[in-house]
């Protein structure tokens, strides 16, 4: 198998973030105990959830699911680029995770959220902590406005997806129906789109065709989840970053750059320094993987990040 090797691109922003490999053993070891043990986090936010949904379980073990991603992106992206804060989309919201860390950053957020469950959860964590600049939309986004049968996945309420078809009537057991409008009926009339996050298991492609006039006027940074399952192994691209390319968009991933390709000499590496090396990385081809945070950044703001590349550890 040939092995690949990531080259240094001009367009990489790296940061040298400390570690602690005894915190890491511990967390470890509450995760593994969880479902066993209640893990009571409190210097995070309130934060109800399903016991054993994967991201309901990992919020109470973390504080925050994909904790490290929105560290990253906080680092990388937001604090560079101050002008992107005024408002932000939040297409597939669940419970709420990502939407109160934005509610933070942002001086209004626009939530998308479909499941009845999920909605009831989001709006009960947005009251419990206060947070009144976040507007719930309990509808999906889409190329076209239509009605649509979602299955809920039992044990992880952010998996649930849209079946192909027609909806198929009321509510039954794991389905539910739906309603989707097009984003750009929406969203084509705010004074500003600064951020746009699209976490909806696999069905991106349609929600950006839905938002194709807005992402045009307003130039956002998006996020997008890219899965294996959506990616062209003969062409190392997807449908999302061919629409988005056609826009000027250019992707990065963050990542964790590894000190050496054996793992054991990279830990214990990483333990002797003290720090581990996340890397923001122009992705120029996509392996066959799952990327959980894609970062598509319109080309007149990728110079804005080179002029601060670089932290020192």
């Amino acid at each position: 198998m040939r092995k690949v090797v990531h080259s240094r691109h001009p367009d990489d922003v790296i940061d040298h973030v400390p570690v602690s490999t005894r915190r890491a053993a511990r967390t470890r070891r509450l995760e593994r105990l969880l479902r066993r043990h209640p893990v009571a986090v409190t210097h995070h936010d309130k934060m109800a959830g399903i016991i054993g949904d994967h991201i309901s379980d990992k919020i109470r073990v973390f504080g925050r699911y994909e904790r490290e991603e929105l560290e990253a992106l906080d680092a990388f992206v937001l604090t560079r680029l101050p002008g992107r804060r005024r408002c932000c989309v939040d297409v597939g919201a669940n419970i709420g995770n990502h939407c109160l860390h934005f509610s933070r950053r942002f001086d209004q957020v626009l939530a998308f959220e479909p499941n009845p469950l999920a909605v009831d959860l989001l709006q009960w964590n947005l009251r419990a902590n206060g947070i009144r600049n976040v507007t719930v939309h309990a509808v999906g986004l889409a190329e076209q406005a239509s009605t649509a049968t979602m299955s809920v996945v039992d044990r992880n309420l952010g998996a649930s997806h849209l079946d192909p078809g027609p909806a198929a009537g009321s509510a039954a057991g794991d389905r539910v129906q739906v309603n989707l409008v097009r984003g750009d009926d929406l969203l084509l009339a705010e004074e500003v789109v600064d951020l746009v996050k699209v976490d909806v298991e696999g069905f991106e492609l349609d929600v950006l065709r839905g938002l194709y006039r807005t992402l045009e006027r307003h130039r956002p940074i998006v996020l997008a989840e890219a899965l294996p399952a959506k990616i062209d192994p003969a062409t190392g691209t997807t449908e999302v970053a061919e629409l988005l390319a056609g826009l000027g968009y250019v992707p990065f991933e963050m990542a964790w750059r590894r000190r050496s390709r054996m793992k054991w000499l990279d830990a214990l590496l990483t333990a002797v320094h003290g720090t581990r090396v996340r890397v923001l990385r122009r992705i120029e081809r996509f392996d066959h993987r799952n990327y959980p945070m894609v970062v598509f950044l319109p080309q007149h703001d990728v110079p804005l990040l080179r002029q601060t590349a670089v932290s020192s550890q």
